[in-house]
């Protein structure tokens, strides 16, 4: 009887060193879905797989539903690798739910240009923009009859309907911000913007909570002009819809799509490999030629069709504008809240 307990155990030792060695280590990322989504399983998922053997898990959302369920794992993360937008990476960082991105630990850093690495005070890099995109007008050639060229175009009555916003919640509230500045306002100010928000909403048909949306509203006509990212409207234009592009008079805002390292995350050394692996140039190349994006590192060599959708005359690069993120992540939800209040319930009234 001795015996045979003893060989059970022994069995039952050497079952379980067998699982454990044929259980893969994997690293969990919240990402983008979409065309983003398509690249990163192509372009970085799949190679750095084969490279190292480690699986990514991948979960989709916007930055808005990233930031959520970090900050609903907080007492038990699931997620290894966020990624989000900046002013999302700079509100994480300051609840104490990412941590630092170490140059030793992570030495393809280096690569990046010094606008894509955020820092605390004491230098430490905390988030980090992999990819770029401008913020610009979009509409429909064929139901536009009077092409926009100004952010203010948007209050013309002749597109009472036509018109799709995001709220505050997407795309790190730029149009707010852009609201406030072309009245006089600015990230401190901004009484100017929410005036103008509750007098443009009348005139609003759609709101959009996803760069997909964006897209579809476009595309099936139900939108006509919108302020959108610059990959949605080269998608756009890649299918055949009847788009053009503008980048309106008083600047475009460029803004960045970045990394962040979860605290506590399952796998955090598995995650900062993943990290090192997305910032090598050659993957980066792959991944901004693929989704239409602005690499946040130089040397970058592009398809002719994006070096073409490029803000790269002196004009377009004159009027990319930097916006205040630090202002933006600290009343953020001040404003969402507000918007909800104010402004929604005036659009297409």
């Amino acid at each position: 009887m001795k015996i045979r307990m003893t060989l059970f155990a022994s069995l039952a030792i050497f079952a379980a060193g067998v699982s454990q060695a044929l259980a893969q280590e994997v690293v969990n990322v919240q990402t983008w879905g979409g065309s983003l989504a398509e690249s990163f399983i192509k372009n970085i998922a799949e190679p750095f797989e084969k490279e190292t053997g480690i699986k990514v898990v991948l979960s989709y959302g916007m930055s808005v539903d990233a930031i959520a369920k970090v900050r609903a794992q907080a007492a038990n993360p699931q997620i290894d690798v966020a990624m989000m937008g900046q002013t999302e990476g700079i509100t994480l960082w300051q609840e104490g739910l990412t941590a630092p991105l170490d140059p030793k630990e992570i030495p393809n850093l280096a690569n990046l240009i010094p606008q894509a690495l955020y820092k605390d005070k004491d230098g430490t890099i905390f988030y980090v923009g992999m990819y770029g995109y401008v913020f610009e007008l979009a509409y429909r050639t064929d139901k536009v009859k009077t092409p926009p060229t100004s952010w203010k175009d948007l209050w013309k009555d002749e597109y009472k309907g036509e018109i799709m916003l995001p709220p505050p919640s997407i795309y790190s509230a730029y149009i707010q911000v852009m609201a406030a500045r072309i009245n006089g306002g600015s990230e401190t100010n901004m009484e100017p913007g929410w005036e103008a928000l509750k007098k443009l909403a009348p005139n609003v048909g759609a709101i959009f909570n996803s760069d997909s949306e964006a897209y579809n509203l476009l595309a099936s006509g139900e939108a006509s002009i919108a302020p959108v990212l610059m990959f949605t409207t080269i998608e756009l234009l890649k299918n055949g819809v009847t788009v053009a592009r503008v980048s309106p008079s008083e600047g475009s805002p460029i803004s960045w799509d970045g990394i962040t390292l979860v605290k506590g995350a399952p796998n955090p050394e598995g995650a900062k490999k993943l990290i090192n692996f997305m910032l090598q140039k050659n993957v980066v190349e792959a991944h901004v030629n693929a989704a239409a994006t602005i690499p946040a590192m130089e040397g970058i060599k592009f398809t002719p069709e994006l070096a073409k959708a490029l803000p790269s005359s002196p004009e377009d690069r004159a009027r990319l504008t930097t916006l205040d993120d630090a202002t933006i992540a600290k009343n953020k939800a001040d404003w969402i809240a507000r918007w909800d209040r104010e402004i929604v319930p005036l659009i297409g009234k």
